[in-house]
């Protein structure tokens, strides 16, 4: 979904700041590292979990009649859609 450069801007610098607080983590291979970067993980998709919530709880709004509403739920949709295809292409 392509977004206008100041959303771009601001979604660029959410993902740094979550990135910065969560730290590293891919795994290098070195057992203590590793380990702090499997937690640093575990806290990473538990955020991403909580923002999935937050984006499917607008995508039961596709159907309703008002049109901004069904606006936002539609796209909830699509976006559930498309990470839904982006993880089945990755595992």
């Amino acid at each position: 979904m392509k977004l206008d450069y100041k959303t771009s801007i601001v979604s660029s610098t959410i993902y740094n700041v979550v990135m910065k607080l969560v730290g590293p983590v891919m795994p290098v291979g070195e057992s203590h590292t590793d380990e702090e970067r499997l937690k640093n993980l575990r806290l990473l998709t538990d955020v991403v979990d909580r923002l999935l919530f937050e984006v499917s709880s607008v995508a039961t709004c596709s159907t309703r009649h008002e049109h901004s509403i069904k606006k936002a739920g539609k796209f909830a949709v699509d976006v559930l859609k498309d990470t839904r295809d982006a993880i089945e292409d990755s595992i």
